[in-house]
């Protein structure tokens, strides 16, 4: 059983399964009539509802006086609901300061693949949304929507004063109002952690997210774009404010490599290459930042750029670097690349997804998980040499190698300053399911 201190100091997780039945004995009742039990339980998390949380319910929860925090999970979103009606309107007295709607960022591809039409689907969580998100504008503080569905252009044409952290995620779709995302974020004065992490759809491949009347940059601490437009004003704006910068992919672009085009035939992935990066880099001012991620295909300029990063960002502890080759053919000169890190003075941690796979076996996505023993000592050997040019930096820690397997992807750890006739090892607490995006990594 469930307590009530419990749920007042944890929030409510709204289930329609096991968990729920331990609340309540006998007759289950209608999901949120329990609420009048719990008069002091001030957040809410829906997991686990097949096809959503009606609208009816919803109301129920809204009107609770104490709720000032909504989540829902990706298996709870508005796929098989009524649509609410027009009378029927978010409580005025709606004071949520969190709201969160993440559906899974594969939804579009899998329906794809099960050929099934999720377009009313996505008309019923564009109605939803319109209802409640717009009436927030005045109490959000964190906020997550999924792009093709968020009432952008509503949105836009509000202030948001209190919004401090703002996250956008799914697909660009042929209906979404992308070009009002520049005019939303000139609505939020006070932004601190922003996240663009959507998928490119064929015609609007790289389209900026802010204009050159910008002027929030400066309260940014925390950024992360997929397929950032080298030309963003945004990334002007940024001061020393900013700690975090993620300049990457979504859906990542090795998922290319994993399923037949047939099925991904609207996206594009369009990575910058790193004569872009270092283009991007040099019109951000972040001599404070401590946490950096690019993704990007090889040139001429990446020597340039990875010797700009400890000149530019001189107390950078962790970097994320994604390094695609024009060619599989073409070598990967890692220890170069590790040589060259070892500028930057604080590092103590890098993550190197290095597009590298045996020759012996040109498909690594059907190897098995866990690798067999051939496999095994080829992955020690590649990170204990760029670990043996790396750990001799006066803070480094670790190194993180993305491999790819199984038809996901995975990081496997390389610690430093470990005994020398300690046995490389690749169990579960090594490895990080990194498909989906957003992630903070624990070294064991």
């Amino acid at each position: 059983m469930h307590t009530f201190q419990q749920l007042r100091e944890s929030g409510y997780r709204g289930r329609s399964g096991h968990n729920y039945d331990r609340i309540f004995k006998g007759d289950r009742p209608p999901l949120g009539a329990e609420f009048e039990y719990f008069p002091e339980v001030h957040a809410v998390v829906f997991d686990s509802v097949p096809g959503g949380v009606p609208w009816n319910v919803l109301m129920r929860f809204l009107q609770h006086p104490g709720l000032t925090s909504l989540t829902f999970e990706q298996d709870a979103t508005w796929m098989c609901v009524p649509p609410p009606r027009p009378f029927d309107l978010t409580p005025a007295g709606c004071c949520l300061t969190t709201f969160s709607y993440t559906p899974s960022i594969w939804r579009g591809l899998e329906s794809n693949a099960r050929e099934e039409n999720i377009r009313h689907a996505l008309d019923v969580e564009a109605s939803y949304l319109l209802a409640i998100v717009p009436r927030l504008s005045n109490t959000a503080e964190p906020l997550a929507l999924p792009v093709q569905t968020a009432p952008l252009q509503e949105m836009a044409a509000t202030d948001w004063p209190r919004l401090r952290t703002f996250s956008l995620t799914g697909q660009y779709g042929k209906s979404t109002k992308y070009g009002s995302i520049p005019s939303l974020l000139a609505r939020m004065p006070n932004i601190r952690s922003l996240s663009v992490q959507v998928a490119p759809s064929r015609g609007c491949s790289r389209p900026c997210i802010a204009d050159s009347t910008f002027a929030g940059g400066s309260r940014i601490e925390s950024l992360t774009i997929s397929y950032p437009n080298p030309a963003d004003p945004i990334f002007s704006s940024l001061t020393e404010r900013l700690t975090s910068l993620s300049l990457c992919d979504s859906l990542r672009f090795y998922f290319y490599n994993r399923y037949s085009m047939d099925k991904v035939t609207n996206l594009v992935a369009p990575i910058l290459g790193a004569s872009e990066c270092l283009t991007i880099l040099k019109r951000v001012s972040a001599p404070r930042l401590v946490r950096l991620e690019l993704v990007y295909c090889t040139d001429d300029a990446e020597d340039d750029l990875l010797r700009y990063l400890a000149l530019a960002f001189p107390i950078l502890q962790e970097l994320e670097l994604h390094r695609y080759r024009p060619s599989q053919h073409d070598e990967v000169p890692y220890l170069h690349l590790a040589t060259m890190l070892t500028a930057i003075p604080y590092l103590r941690g890098i993550y190197l997804n290095l597009d590298v796979y045996d020759p012996a076996n040109p498909a690594p996505w059907d190897l098995p998980w866990p690798p067999d023993q051939q496999e095994v000592e080829r992955l020690d050997s590649l990170g204990k040499e760029i670990l043996w040019v790396l750990e001799n930096g006066r803070c480094f820690e670790f190194v993180a190698l993305h491999v790819h397997q199984n038809r996901q992807g995975k990081w496997s750890i390389f610690q430093a300053h470990d005994s020398e006739d300690m046995p490389f090892r690749f169990g579960n607490e090594y490895m990080i399911d990194c498909i989906a995006r957003g992630y903070w990594m624990t070294i064991f």
